[in-house]
């Protein structure tokens, strides 16, 4: 199957937001992450209203799969937002479709470094995007406060031409 990555519109909201509810449930384990902070994860960051407000401050970017919402990508200038996959989706070149074109559209600002903030989960699948530890942070607000994040960065060459 092709992945086709584009522009996220109103019409992938809804998917948007259930591919980042179940993105939410799978790594909570994982990630250490306790019922009280998924629930307030899941009533703040996983609804429509999240979608819409992503697609407006960022640029969002779906992957599909035979016409199907299997992936997003929220990103600014410089920084990777948000990444999820569709768990039934992972490990079949979505993510890393999904990461390549926010690498190119950010080169193309100028920006360097690249960077991303990310639980433990998520820091194997940007290293080997070539992505390279630089520290951890901690959480100052909203449902993970006082926990950890994980910060990594890629140097972009500027293409010319």
């Amino acid at each position: 199957m092709a992945i086709v990555v584009r522009r996220a519109t109103a019409a992938d909201d809804h998917a948007i937001s259930d591919i980042m509810g179940a993105g939410y449930r799978f790594i909570a384990g994982p990630d250490g992450i306790t019922d009280e902070q998924l629930a307030r994860l899941l009533r703040e960051q996983c609804t429509v209203k999240r979608a819409i407000d992503i697609r407006a401050r960022w640029e969002c970017l779906v992957a599909e799969m035979d016409g199907q919402v299997v992936g997003m990508i929220a990103f600014s200038e410089d920084e990777i937002q948000n990444l999820w996959v569709h768990l039934d989706f992972h490990r079949r070149g979505v993510g890393s479709a999904l990461f390549r074109a926010a690498e190119a559209a950010i080169r193309k600002t100028g920006q360097s470094p690249m960077c991303v903030r990310t639980t433990g989960y998520g820091r194997p699948f940007y290293e080997a995007m070539g992505m390279t530890f630089v520290g951890k942070r901690k959480i100052n607000v909203g449902p993970m406060k006082g926990g950890k994040i994980t910060v990594l960065e890629k140097m972009l060459e500027q293409r010319t031409g």
